[in-house]
């Protein structure tokens, strides 16, 4: 054997060392420079609010007339739909879906409560027929402009209470 293969041989695995420790930040400083170019999936099927809303801020009543607070609405999710004044059936069937989104987490449905809200036009967000999840903190984290999401509002709910540790 000749001596240049020899000392070949010798440098062979610091080679192997140092590119395998090279290779991932050249990766991480490619990905972080060319990051707005590549397409990555959405989480969410609705839209994340950033900042969120507070609902103490927003002066929200249920169409049974009580206001919403957040120190009432602890230990538990919420859907808000917000309704114009007269609601007809279309209205009435949004209700509806979303009651059945409560129904359809099964075992979780107690941690979950359905609000119908009256109109409001103190927030350009804030329209008829759309529909909301607020944290157990009080504050509106996604918007859906269709109730005919359901699926997708379900699934959001579901990820939301697996990652909250709600009781």
């Amino acid at each position: 054997m000749s001596t240049s293969f020899k000392k070949a041989a010798q440098f062979g695995p610091l080679i192997v060392m140092l590119l395998l420790i090279i290779i991932p930040f050249l990766g991480a400083a490619l990905y972080y420079k060319s990051k707005n170019k590549f397409d990555i999936p959405v989480a969410s099927h609705g839209v994340l609010l950033q900042p969120t809303l507070k609902i103490d801020e927003l002066n929200l009543y249920e169409t049974n007339g009580n206001q919403l607070l957040a120190k009432n609405m602890a230990h538990k999710w919420h859907i808000l739909i917000i309704q114009p004044t007269s609601c007809q059936l279309d209205c009435q069937k949004n209700l509806q879906t979303a009651l059945n989104i409560q129904i359809a987490l099964g075992k979780h449905q107690s941690k979950v409560v359905v609000h119908a809200i009256k109109s409001v036009k103190n927030h350009s967000l804030l329209q008829d027929n759309h529909l909301f999840i607020v944290d157990p903190l009080g504050q509106i984290i996604l918007h859906y402009s269709s109730i005919l999401e359901a699926k997708g509002i379900l699934q959001d709910l579901q990820r939301l209470l697996k990652l909250s540790h709600v009781k």
